[in-house]
Formats: structure tokens, sequence, C-alpha cells
């Protein structure tokens, strides 16, 4: 599994599709990425409160169900 992915949209398009309403979510004006790779950091869109789309930063790798703890190596190939 590689899982590198691409976010082909530019910001002002992300920003319309999923309405993002908070001043810093608005704000950002990044560039379209064509090879994320895990262990990267990059923006996910989740369901927030009052049913609104919500930006957070996370990363992009794999943490198994059962694990009791962050690991210490990256898992994106399991």
């Amino acid at each position: 599994m590689c899982s590198r992915y691409t976010r082909f949209l530019p910001w002002l398009e992300l920003h319309r599709l999923y309405r993002l309403t908070l001043d810093w979510e608005k704000q950002r004006n990044d560039e379209p990425r064509y090879n994320i790779a895990p262990t990267q950091n990059v923006f996910f869109v989740t369901a927030g409160e009052g049913g609104n789309h919500s930006l957070k930063e996370g990363r992009w790798w794999l943490v198994p169900w059962w694990a009791k703890e962050m690991p210490k190596q990256a898992m994106f190939n399991a």
C-alpha cells in the first residue's frame, strides 16, 4: 500500500466546496499538492458542530485500532 494521493483543487475551490466558515480557514491560500506521501502533515475536512464542515490538520499514516499509543515508527505499509 503506497498511500500517496493528490489534492489538485486550489484552495479557493476547496473553500467553496466544503463551505468553510472560520477566519483562519478562509485566509489559507495553499497551492495544490500532487504527491502527498505517508507521514506528511495534511489538512482534512470533518463534520463540525451544527452540521458545518471543519478543517483540521493531521498526519497521513496508519495507526492500528488496537494500538495503545502512537507508534514510534511510521506504519504506512502495513
